[in-house]
Order: structure tokens, then sequence, then C-alpha cells
């Protein structure tokens, strides 16, 4: 009886299907420990991260007071030179515990450059598609990361509301060079100060010191 249950055709066939699905089962299960593995460290080790600065290319603007394409020729690049010069007040290093930090501009500046100015600017927050997942990893993918190693920092601009005083960012770590997203976490910083420049600058200061701070000090005690 032994034998012949274990030569029916019907038998084996059923085995071999649940064989292959207990292995695709396995495969998914260490592929999401892997990602959360790599998240955790992300935050928890200090390990040596790149920061691309701030990626407006996809972000709206509410009633910002200048035209687009002074945003984009003048204040986008200056933003980010602004944030890579003052790094004890832009303190990324020290919001994230890293003490190697490597600042390359290059790809947010060509990435800047591809903003539609026509449709930049709206009149309401209300107006503005949020940044979906598909819409982040599609930034990500559009860089140059020939020869780059490691793991990559930006913040992507989603909304610049000078009406509502609120800056909305998603901070994305990713792997160079296969541009693999590890963390995307929406964070929002109130902007302050006097000029374009300094103004929205600020905002990315008020989101590392509140609202990163707060979503990295939550993950390390989880």
């Amino acid at each position: 009886m032994k034998c012949e249950y274990l030569l029916n055709p019907k038998i084996q066939k059923n085995m071999k299907t649940f064989k292959i699905i207990s292995v695709a089962l396995i495969a998914l299960v260490l592929s999401l420990n892997t990602f959360g593995q790599s998240a955790s460290e992300v935050i928890n080790k200090n390990i040596p991260i790149k920061y691309f600065g701030i990626d407006f290319s996809k972000s709206k603007g509410v009633l910002l007071g200048c035209s687009s394409r002074e945003m984009v020729n003048k204040y986008f690049q200056s933003i980010n030179e602004l944030i890579a010069r003052e790094t004890k007040k832009y303190d990324i290093g020290g919001t994230f515990n890293k003490t190697d930090v490597d600042y390359d501009l290059d790809i947010v500046k060509k990435s800047n450059a591809t903003l539609d100015t026509n449709s930049f600017q709206v009149t309401s927050v209300k107006s503005i598609t949020p940044l979906d997942e598909t819409s982040i990893s599609n930034i990500i993918k559009s860089y140059d990361l020939t020869g780059k190693t490691g793991v990559g920092l930006v913040f992507i601009a989603e909304s610049l509301d000078k009406v509502g005083l609120l800056a909305t960012y998603h901070m994305v770590f990713f792997s160079m060079p296969d541009g693999k997203i590890i963390i995307n976490t929406k964070v929002k910083g109130k902007p302050k100060g006097f000029g374009m420049r300094n103004f929205w600058a600020y905002s990315l200061y008020d989101a590392l010191k509140f609202d990163v701070a707060y979503k990295v000090k939550s993950e390390r005690t989880k």
C-alpha cells in the first residue's frame, strides 16, 4: 500500500505543486526580510551615504510669488547649494547618525531642469495629486547612477505651499547603482526666512529637525 501511494501519479503531481508553492513562499519571505533588514541598517548603522539634494522635478508650487522659470533657473539649485554648504545647520549626518556623508548635486540639478514650468504653479494645494510609489520609483530610475555604489538619499519635493506655509517631501533612501528603493516616507517642514532661497531651504531644516528626527527615533526604538 505504501509503494502504491508513492507511485500514484495524481499524488506525485500534487506533491510537486505543493513544493513549488512552498519554494515560492519561502523566496517571498526572504525577500521581505532582506528589505526590512536593509531599511533597518540604513537607519541604525553608521554606514556611508551619498546625499543628492532636493529633487523638485515633479513638484507643484502654490502661489509662490515667483515665476516658474525663475524657480528652475535660479532658486532650486541655490537652495541645494545652500544646504550642501551649511552642513552644520542642515545636519544630514547628525540626523541619521552618519559620520560619512558625501554630497553630489549634479543628478538633481539635471532632474530639476526637466520640470514642466507650464504646470508647476497652482492656486490651491487641493489641486495637487500626491506622488505615489510608482512616481517616486520612476524618478529614481531616471538617475544615471553608473559607477556609484552604496546608499543614496534624496528628498523628492511634492509641494511648496506658500499659502499653507508647508513643504512636503518624500525622503527616499535607495541602493546604487540599481536604484532600488530602501525607504520612502513622506515628511513635511515649515518654510521661514527672507528671500525665496532661504525661505524654502528652511523647510528642509524644519523637516530634518522635527518630522524626520521623530521618524528616525521611532525606527530605532522598534
